[in-house]
């Protein structure tokens, strides 16, 4: 899987699925474990959220990837004109959030990555409202 950055898919583009699953995700023990993940696809393309399983008692978004393999997506719907914008707070509890806005109502559809809370925590980001498309 191809990694890319939150900030890479800021700007316009059509949202025509969204689905979440539990992903196996090796740790820095080497141990497998499972972890929660949200596929989405933009312009054709499958990027897939994934919970960081080296987080400990925190989560956190481990990486970006576009998806090679081809992952079919079962929640598909009519395609949704979103603008992306990317929310970000640096310092101790870092804030990398993607929101994705539906154009004609300019209301949240979807939201990932990570949101900094209180002084230490860091929570995995990942929400739908598939309400508003």
């Amino acid at each position: 899987m191809n990694q890319i950055e939150l900030k890479d898919l800021v700007g316009l583009h059509k949202l025509d699925g969204v689905d979440f699953k539990k992903e196996k995700v090796k740790d820095w023990c080497g141990v497998y474990e499972d972890c929660s993940a949200c596929y989405f696809r933009l312009d054709g393309v499958v990027y897939g959220a994934i919970a960081d399983p080296n987080e400990g008692r925190r989560s956190a978004m481990g990486n970006l990837v576009i998806d090679d393999k081809k992952v079919v997506m079962e929640n598909v719907f009519k395609p949704v004109d979103v603008f992306i914008r990317h929310k970000t707070k640096d310092g101790f509890n870092k804030t990398d959030i993607l929101e994705m806005y539906e154009v004609k109502k300019a209301e949240i559809v979807l939201e990932i990555g990570t949101d900094g809370i209180g002084d230490i925590d860091s929570c995995f980001v990942a929400y739908f409202h598939p309400e508003r498309v």
